[in-house]
This record gives C-alpha cells, sequence and structure tokens, in this order.
C-alpha cells in the first residue's frame, strides 16, 4: 500500500495515496479509477500530492482514521472503529448488490450484469448451477 506515486493500474490498486485521492475526488470509487489512465489523472495525481499517510497504533486493522487540513486552518477529523465489509460492520445488501454491478457490468454488459445479480440473490431456488455459469459468458 505504499506506492506514493503509481504510475499504472497495478500500482493503483496497491497505492493508499491514490485510493484516498480517488475517495475524495469521486462520490464512489470504482475499478475505472485504478486504471492505467487513473493511476496518471492529472487530478487524481494532484491529490495524491496532498496526502500524507502516517501509522498509528490506536487504530486498529479493521478502522482508519483520516483529518483533512483545510485551507482555511481548520481540521476536520473523521474515525471509523469498523471499516465497512468487516465482520462488525457488514455490507448491505444494497451495498453488495451495487459492488456486483460495479465489477460485473464492465465486463459483461448492464443488462447480463442484473440478470446475473437477480440470480444470485435466488441461488436456493436455482437448480442448475450451470445455468449461472452461461449468464456471465465466462464458461468455455
Amino acid at each position: 500500500t505504499g506506492k506514493v506515486n503509481p504510475r499504472t493500474g497495478l500500482e493503483a490498486k496497491f497505492s493508499i495515496t491514490h485510493a484516498i485521492a480517488v475517495a475524495l475526488a469521486r462520490p464512489r470509487p470504482r475499478l475505472d479509477d485504478f486504471t492505467n489512465a487513473a493511476a496518471v489523472d492529472p487530478e487524481i495525481s494532484a491529490l495524491r500530492g496532498l496526502v500524507e499517510v502516517r501509522a498509528d497504533d490506536s487504530v486498529g486493522k479493521r478502522a482508519a482514521s483520516l483529518t483533512v487540513d483545510l485551507a482555511d486552518g481548520r481540521s476536520v477529523t473523521s474515525r471509523v472503529d469498523n471499516n465497512v465489509g468487516t465482520p462488525d460492520n457488514p455490507m448491505t445488501d444494497t451495498q453488495l448488490g451495487a459492488k456486483f454491478t460495479d465489477n460485473a457490468a464492465p465486463r459483461l454488459g448492464a443488462a447480463a450484469a442484473a440478470r446475473s445479480l437477480a440470480a444470485c440473490w435466488n441461488v436456493e431456488s436455482v437448480e442448475d448451477f450451470s445455468e449461472l455459469v452461461h449468464m456471465t459468458g465466462l464458461h468455455t
């Protein structure tokens, strides 16, 4: 996570400074925020230059603390003790569905991703799992 100035999408995926910059710039980061183009995006690059990451032993591994120093001299701090997706703060069905769609739609298309998501939500009633695999278009 220590890649401060990623130049490729792969490096961006392993850069906490890139992830923070994207989160500051976008309402909801997506996969395309971690591509080669996003790694060299001028807006994100400029924001990365403002990010300073420091370890804090008082913040647990499933928590986060963020302080933003504003231009007028004020500081705003936010702390989350249980990040979304951890056992004490699981994702909601809406969040899970949005994450699935964000990841599946670029590969499958929006309509096929929606059908696949609906099938996943009703997996208990699926009699033949090959049907689910065929929906993805990834079968051989």
